[in-house]
């Protein structure tokens, strides 16, 4: 887990709730940085644990609908008068017992490694909350079968939007999705250290442009 707030507080958010012997992980990015993204973590995280509660954990697309549907209620982002167009982003896993794992995303993808193979799948390319995303907005399950080897990354996009390098470039996602290939075999405490070094020498000195969150696991 590397959760690295650009301010003391910040905007983005993971989320665990064991299952029995399944379980729900959750990465969220909100609007901004600091004290208003830390609200909107408030917001999202309460918002997340109410569905859940309400739901289950077992249907992360149901999970986004509802989520959408209760912060544009709660900022009054359902009103066409109201100023205020907050949201999130959030991706999220349910992990079967057994060797199932159901995904949604909203803007957030997962990445799935495999011999240092690296497969993306895509959350749907709308947020959550914001004032154009409508009430009947739909979000898209992916059923995956976990195999052995795997092992499963989401990001925010902190990573790829910190500038750095010579030329003072974003670091992108191609260069994200290589460091993770490369640190394959890794055990995970050894993946971070290699992952936040990286990102530390590209940044040189540069300013943190948002906050940073990127988890990865294996089942």
């Amino acid at each position: 887990m590397i959760w690295e707030p650009k301010d003391i507080i910040g905007g983005d958010l993971y989320w665990f709730k064991g299952d029995g012997d399944s379980f729900l992980v959750g990465v969220i990015d909100c609007t901004g940085h600091g004290v208003p993204g830390a609200i909107m973590t408030m917001i999202a995280g309460t918002t997340l644990g109410r569905v859940v509660n309400e739901i289950g954990p077992s249907d992360p697309a149901k999970i986004l609908v509802h989520m959408n549907d209760i912060i544009r209620q709660t900022l009054s982002q359902h009103m066409e008068e109201t100023e205020s167009n907050d949201g999130l982003d959030v991706g999220l896993c349910y992990v079967k017992k057994g060797s199932q794992m159901i995904y949604a995303g909203a803007n957030i993808s997962l990445f799935i490694l495999s011999c240092s193979n690296i497969t993306e799948i895509r959350g749907n390319r709308q947020s959550v909350g914001y004032k154009s995303v409508g009430k009947n907005t739909v979000f898209s399950n992916h059923e995956l079968i976990i195999e052995d080897g795997m092992t499963f990354y989401m990001a925010t996009d902190g990573i790829k939007d910190q500038v750095g390098g010579d030329k003072r470039l974003p670091f992108g996602k191609s260069r994200l999705l290589n460091l993770l290939i490369s640190v394959q075999g890794l055990p995970f405490k050894d993946q971070k250290e290699a992952i936040t070094s990286s990102i530390e020498i590209y940044s040189k000195g540069e300013i943190r442009r948002d906050d940073i969150t990127l988890i990865g696991f294996e089942i």
